[in-house]
C-alpha cells in the first residue's frame, strides 16, 4: 500500500506517471477528483445519488482503462471531466432519465454569476431567483445546461470547455450565449 499523504500535492501529470508505473497510486486520482466529479455530474444531470455514484464509478473505470491513452498536452482535469461528460450522456441515453430536482450549491450563487447587477438584489429576491434558475435549468437542453455549469460553476475556460465538450472554442461561446438567452426566457415564464 502507498502513503497518499506524500503525493497529494503533486501535479496531476506526475501522479499519472506514478499510476502508470504502479496502479496503487490510482487512489490518489480518485481521492482528488471524487467530490469534484460527483458535484459536476449532479449539476449537469440531476440524477439520484445512486445513479450519480454509478456514473462516477464508470468514469473512474474508464479513466483507469484509458490512462495509457491520456494526452499530456491536455490538462488531466479537462480529460477526466470529458470522460464524466461522456459517461453522463451515455447514462441518460441508456436509461432515458429526465432531469429532476436539479440542485444548486449553496456555496456559489449561480444567479449572481449570471446577473450584471447583483448588488441591487435583496436576499428574498435572490432566493426567488435561485428557485427560478433551478426550474429554468430543468427546461433547457442538457448541452446548454452543461455549458453554463462548466463556465459558471466549474470556472472552466473556453479552451477547457472546448476540450471537454469536443467543440470548437467559437462554438462554445455561441453555446453559452444561446444557453443564457434560453435560460432567461424560461426564467421569465416561471
Amino acid at each position: 500500500m502507498i502513503n497518499t499523504v506524500d503525493f497529494t500535492q503533486l501535479p496531476d501529470q506526475e501522479i499519472v506517471q506514478k499510476v502508470l508505473a504502479n496502479p496503487d497510486y490510482y487512489m490518489i486520482i480518485m481521492d482528488r477528483y471524487e467530490n469534484k466529479l460527483t458535484a459536476y455530474i449532479r449539476r449537469i444531470s440531476g440524477l439520484s445519488p445512486e445513479d450519480i455514484e454509478d456514473v462516477l464509478q464508470e468514469t473512474f473505470l474508464q479513466a483507469y482503462r484509458s490512462l495509457n491513452d491520456y494526452d499530456e498536452s491536455y490538462k488531466f482535469s479537462t480529460w477526466i471531466y470529458h470522460l464524466a461528460h461522456n459517461k453522463t450522456i451515455d447514462f441518460w441515453r441508456k436509461h432515458k432519465k429526465h432531469l429532476s430536482n436539479l440542485e444548486l450549491d449553496e456555496q456559489k450563487d449561480f444567479v449572481a454569476l449570471l446577473r450584471d447587477d447583483t448588488n441591487a438584489a435583496e436576499k428574498m429576491d435572490q432566493l426567488i431567483d435561485r428557485h427560478k434558475v433551478m426550474r429554468a435549468l430543468e427546461n433547457i437542453s442538457l448541452e446548454q445546461r452543461e455549458a453554463l455549469i462548466l463556465r459558471y460553476w466549474e470556472d472552466k475556460s473556453y479552451e477547457e470547455m472546448s476540450d471537454i465538450l469536443h467543440k470548437p472554442i467559437g462554438t462554445v461561446g455561441v453555446l453559452i450565449s444561446r444557453a443564457k438567452k434560453e435560460l432567461k426566457k424560461h426564467i421569465a415564464n416561471i
